[in-house]
């Protein structure tokens, strides 16, 4: 009974249609089932975001009911970690710092006693080529 009243309303659709020479009779419900399609597809395209978001924010909801307390007890603990974390690295940061600082300044010294040293060295080895100088000359006389 169903289909047979789609029949009758298809009809005369499509005789107005072919009057108007738009579209042959066959094309005609095929356009209509592919527009419905497509009305559709965009449909659940745009149901499926927004429940995607519903069913993402009530699954973020649920998480803090249930584990709300214990996020919160890690995040101290974390937080607690961190602290101490950050003054055992400024600790040691100070700490070579100031051994850092201690070579330096000891470097700098060995530097300036060798060069103390080579300076002494330098003037034996002048006064001594200054004496072979003299006891050359004294047997050239």
């Amino acid at each position: 009974m169903k289909a047979a009243k789609k029949k009758s309303v298809a009809k005369p659709a499509a005789k107005a249609a072919a009057s108007k020479k738009q579209l042959p009779k066959k094309q005609l419900p095929k356009q209509r089932a592919l527009t419905k399609k497509k009305t559709k597809s965009m449909d659940n395209q745009t149901s499926g975001k927004k429940s995607a978001q519903t069913e993402g924010e009530s699954v973020s909801k649920i998480r803090d009911i249930l584990f709300g307390e214990q996020m919160a007890h890690y995040d101290d603990r974390f937080a607690a970690l961190e602290a101490s974390l950050r003054s055992e690295i400024d600790a040691l940061k100070e700490n070579l710092t100031a051994e850092m600082q201690a070579g330096v300044a000891g470097l700098k010294a060995l530097v300036q006693k060798e060069k103390e040293e080579s300076n002494d060295r330098n003037v034996a080895r002048r006064q001594l080529a200054d004496k072979l100088q003299k006891v050359v000359d004294d047997l050239r006389k």
